[in-house]
């Protein structure tokens, strides 16, 4: 939040104009394109995927998206499953966001919404900020992935706007051309497994996450989720983990840990408290254990982090989580 007052040297105080022209504002499709709706998939393997959602940034400002949120509307007609219908559509669904401007994909393949839209009381905070020029434009790639119905889905982004009258500020133009440069190195990313994550009942699987080879893959937390017909076990936790360190292969753990101690949901993840890197092209390995014994368990797993492009000059990583008031509390 931008500091009412200004105290200048001479001790005189004087409202900050700022106001007018930094502000927080609110980024999502055109209107038409809201909620996303798509019909259930045909079968298990087929998803079905909705058209292109373009966001795009206005022409009269610059955009830091800082954070995201989603609401799933619609509750599918209930036919006769052991897992909840709404349930089951909510966490099949999945989104893939590319940068046009960029060329970037912000994720190795579709990720489940969950995973990546939080809620508007809690939303998914990003570790990186994205920045937007004017007219620049995100592309949105939607999925339904579950036969139990359809689904219809709104999202909207929370940005910071730098209208034209701030950029004359040196202060902001200084922040502006720092946020620039890091677009060079830096992006929010997500990655999910190679392949989908299914274990049998009171089994053990392990799983492999393949970073691309361009950048280095700074790992900051992880969100997860799970579906199971299971009636016996651990239902509330469903599953363990072991992660695997991709160079070393040393264990990041002395033993297996329940899902709730390791993992967490767009709106409340689990941080590591130091960031890990996955270097290019390199494999992490993660075991799962089915805690739900008489049933198969399918997991969704997902890090969140920041990619760092290495066909550039190496740009040290410090997370912008939130809007850096501090910039903003000079002389106006």
């Amino acid at each position: 939040m931008l500091p009412a007052w200004v105290n200048r040297p001479d001790g005189s105080v004087f409202l900050n104009d700022l106001k007018r022209y930094v502000k927080g504002a609110y980024l999502s499709p055109a209107a038409a394109s809201i909620p996303v709706v798509i019909a259930a998939a045909p079968s298990a393997t087929v998803p079905t995927g909705a058209p292109p959602i373009i966001v795009e940034s206005p022409p009269d400002a610059i955009h830091e998206i800082f954070s995201m949120f989603g609401e799933h509307l619609t509750a599918p007609a209930a036919p006769a499953l052991p897992v909840p219908p709404l349930v089951d559509v909510q966490r099949r669904m999945t989104v893939q966001i590319f940068d046009l401007a960029w060329r970037r994909n912000l994720m190795n393949r579709d990720i489940p919404v969950d995973h990546v839209f939080g809620t508007n009381l809690s939303p998914f905070f990003l570790r990186e900020s994205i920045f937007l020029e004017g007219q620049q434009v995100l592309q949105f790639n939607f999925l339904n992935n579950s036969t139990a119905g359809g689904t219809a889905f709104k999202f909207q982004m929370e940005s910071r706007k730098f209208q034209a009258t701030s950029l004359t500020r040196k202060n902001v133009t200084e922040y502006i051309n720092d946020q620039r440069r890091r677009r060079l190195y830096l992006t929010p990313f997500w990655q999910t497994s190679n392949q989908a994550i299914s274990i049998p009942a009171g089994g053990v699987v392990d799983v492999f996450f393949t970073t691309d080879r361009s950048f280095d893959f700074i790992i900051l937390g992880n969100v997860s989720s799970f579906i199971s017909t299971g009636t016996a076990g651990d239902l509330e936790e469903g599953f363990a983990v072991e992660l695997f360190d991709a160079k070393t292969e040393r264990p990041l753990q002395n033993q297996a840990v329940v899902r709730s101690c390791c993992s967490g949901s767009a709106g409340f993840p689990f941080l590591y408290p130091t960031g890990w890197i996955q270097e290019p092209n390199t494999i992490l390995r993660v075991r799962f254990t089915n805690l739900i014994t008489n049933a198969a368990t399918e997991v969704f797993w997902t890090f969140f982090g920041v990619s760092n492009y290495t066909n550039t000059t190496p740009f040290q990583v410090t997370p912008t989580v939130a809007p850096a008031e501090a910039l903003f509390r000079g002389v106006p």
